[in-house]
């Protein structure tokens, strides 16, 4: 039989190579935040500050140097700049958020790791209780809190069985203690979210284009993998209306984190969903600004983008974020989320792409999404639940990807599988009588293919019918001085791609009477 005290050292000695514990900071004022707690790269924005919520750590710099001070700073970290006061006060209702939604709660640690050494923990518990107790007391405090926090609650019975009351308290406070920790490869000091707010891409994970990212850390343990940490960056730009939708959309990562959704797995699920939370936490943010020569950014870029091209196959593009769209539609989640957790929970273990997504959602089921999403953003500037409303000048962008169909020049595009396509049904500023636009395909029947077509004029959205063998569009005599419809076709297949072409046909003012 080995010696208690050689068993307890050499657990001690397998522990303290991965775990190390920090006593939790539980600041919930602003205050000069040391580099040796900040997530990676934290330290390049200059002389830190931090804040707490009760789950989430905001790291900033009140210092111009390298880096951008943060907007509204007065070089006083107890005083927290309101764009910091602002994410702060968003931070903790998506966290409930994703909870209320049936999803777990967002955390920047898992537990820490139980002791597998099972061996010494059944030849410990084979002595009285008496001596377990100064077995436990002899070890050094920071291992037998880490000892202790790997137990489960049935373990840490057993353990302290026969145990005095005194010393159960004791070990229960150490147990306590040891889960709010977090081993040394963690940042920060204890289970809350990281969020480091950098003004100009100073930590070198984010920058223009890239506005948040998302660190995900998990363990391989024998096949199986368990989740570590997740912290996060934002790029906070001046003006920036729509950072409260970026850290969403950053947190759902979290979530996706601590599901252990595989990193790998398909971006039309982890890019689209993360949007899709974004839209559902934060629609007020979502929409983002629109600048003073009409340019649109984020949620309102989003929109455009979704309409002018949607292929939830290209992994190249922004398609994989336009997704959040078809994912509203299919989980609009007024209560609780069903498909996107289930599927989230599926790509634990699964690997694939865009294509197994749609074939587990179902193809007909992705193509009426497909439809809805696309009469609602594309046809209304609405979000498909309406919780969202896009700025009236996106509208101006759609068609602004492709060829435009024109008066004797049609325009011939194929509608990716799954996906959609919106093309420029245009007849110019000259004055006309009528105009129409006709949709034909030699793949679907003309009443099908009026059903899958969204136009709106500045005014209204309008019903396609069918004439002679096509889909067509009359456009409203108050609406002709536009001279220009977006035209949004929704291929009704999720598998194979379809050709249609778009005309214009127009007729000239009536005389003026004699």
């Amino acid at each position: 039989m080995i010696p208690l005290r050689a068993l307890i050292s050499a657990a001690g000695t397998a522990l303290v190579a991965t775990l190390l514990w920090a006593a939790p900071a539980g600041a919930q004022v602003g205050a000069p935040g040391p580099a040796a707690l900040a997530p990676d790269g934290a330290a390049r924005l200059g002389p830190l500050c931090r804040a707490d919520t009760p789950n989430f750590r905001f790291w900033w710099t009140e210092r111009s140097g390298r880096s951008v001070a943060i907007e509204g700073s007065d070089g006083n970290c107890r005083t927290v700049p309101p764009v910091v006061a602002d994410l702060m006060s968003a931070a903790e209702p998506v966290r409930r958020r994703a909870v209320s939604a049936g999803f777990a709660p967002i955390v920047g640690d898992g537990p820490p790791a139980t002791l597998r050494d099972v061996a010494f923990t059944r030849q410990l518990l084979r002595v009285p209780a008496s001596v377990r107790v100064q077995a436990l007391r002899q070890q050094r405090t920071d291992l037998r809190r880490a000892y202790l926090a790997g137990l489960n609650v049935r373990q840490f019975a057993v353990m302290t069985r026969g145990m005095s009351g005194a010393a159960r308290r004791v070990f229960g406070r150490e147990r306590t203690l040891g889960l709010r920790g977090r081993p040394r490869d963690f940042v920060g000091g204890d289970r809350r979210v990281d969020v480091v707010l950098d003004v100009a891409g100073a930590t070198g994970y984010v920058r223009t284009g890239q506005t948040g990212l998302a660190v995900c850390r998990t363990r391989g343990d024998g096949g199986r993998r368990s989740f570590v940490a997740s912290w996060l960056y934002l790029l906070m730009q001046p003006g920036d209306t729509s950072v409260r939708a970026t850290l969403a959309h950053e947190a759902f990562h979290v979530v996706q984190c601590v599901m252990n959704t595989r990193g790998d797995a398909p971006q039309l699920l982890r890019e689209g969903s993360a949007e899709w939370f974004s839209v559902l936490s934060e629609p007020a943010s979502f929409p983002g600004a629109v600048g003073l020569d009409g340019a649109i950014t984020a949620g309102n870029a989003r929109a455009a983008s979704f309409c002018n091209e949607f292929d939830p196959r290209n992994l190249a593009g922004l398609d994989v974020y336009s997704a959040w769209a078809v994912w509203e539609a299919l989980d609009p989640a007024t209560r609780r989320a069903s498909l996107v957790p289930r599927l989230l929970r599926v790509y634990r273990r699964a690997t694939g792409d865009g294509d197994g997504v749609i074939r587990r959602v179902g193809e007909a089921r992705w193509s009426q999404a497909l439809l809805t999403a696309a009469r609602t953003v594309c046809g209304t500037l609405t979000s498909p639940s309406g919780r969202v409303t896009f700025a009236p000048q996106v509208r101006g962008f759609l068609g602004s990807r492709n060829q435009p169909a024109e008066v004797g020049r049609p325009a011939t595009i194929t509608l990716p599988p799954g996906g959609l396509v919106t093309v420029g049904a245009v007849w110019g500023r000259r004055a006309v009588g009528a105009a129409s636009v006709s949709v034909g395909s030699p793949a679907v029947a003309p009443d099908v293919l009026a059903q899958q077509i969204v136009v709106s004029t500045a005014l209204t959205p309008l019903t396609p019918g069918v004439r002679d063998g096509q889909a067509a569009v009359d456009i409203p005599a108050e609406s002709l001085n536009e001279g220009y419809v977006p035209v949004t076709i929704a291929n009704p297949s999720a598998s194979s791609p379809v050709q249609v072409t778009v005309q214009v046909t127009t007729l000239p003012p009536a005389p003026p009477p004699a």
